[in-house]
C-alpha cells in the first residue's frame, strides 16, 4: 500500500531512497525492513510482524543527512518521525550485522548513497524539534534564576 506522490521531485526522492534502502536491506541488514511515509515498505513483501524502521516524512531523512548525531536521532524519535515497529532497540541490536564495518562497506554502493543524499540535501528538515529547548534556559546568575533562589523567595 502506498500513497501516490504528486510532486515529481518528491517522487524521485522517494524512489531514490527506496532503492538505497533496498540495497541496504539486501546487502547489510536483511532481517530489518523499512516503512516509508507513503506507506510503502522495503522490501515490498515485508511481513506485517517484521522488525522495521518507520520513516514518517522526508524531512527526517534530510535532518539525519545534515546532522547525523544522537541529538537529531532523539528529536526525530521523540516526535515519532523515526520509529521502530514490532520491536525495541534491543531487538535491533540483536539483529545487527556481525561482520566488521570494513567488510560491509566493500558491498555498500557508495555512489547510490551519495546520489540519494544529494536529492535530500536541500530539503527542509521539518519539525518539531522539542529537545532543542531542553537545557537552554537562561541562567543569568541571579538568585531568582537559580532553583535555590526560588525556594528562598517562597519561604519569605
Amino acid at each position: 500500500m502506498s500513497i501516490a506522490v504528486k510532486d515529481p521531485r518528491a517522487a524521485r526522492r522517494l524512489e531514490a531512497l527506496r532503492r538505497l534502502l533496498a540495497h541496504i536491506n539486501e546487502r547489510i541488514m536483511p532481517e530489518i525492513g523499512f516503512v516509508l511515509w507513503d506507506g510503502s515498505t522495503v522490501p515490498a513483501n515485508l511481513p506485517p510482524h517484521a522488525l522495521a524502521f518507520v520513516i514518517a516524512d522526508e524531512g527526517a531523512v534530510a535532518a539525519m543527512l545534515r546532522r547525523p548525531n544522537i541529538n537529531t536521532l532523539l528529536n526525530l524519535w521523540v516526535t515519532s518521525r523515526l520509529d521502530l515497529r514490532n520491536g525495541t532497540f534491543f531487538d535491533l541490536e540483536a539483529r545487527r550485522p556481525k561482520a566488521r564495518t570494513r567488510t560491509m562497506m566493500k558491498y555498500f554502493d557508495k555512489r547510490l548513497a551519495i546520489a540519494t543524499a544529494a536529492k535530500f540535501l536541500f530539503f527542509p528538515r521539518g519539525g518539531p524539534w522539542p529537545l532543542e529547548a531542553v537545557g537552554k534556559a537562561s541562567a543569568d546568575g541571579t538568585e531568582s534564576a537559580n532553583k535555590g533562589g526560588e525556594r528562598e523567595q517562597r519561604r519569605k
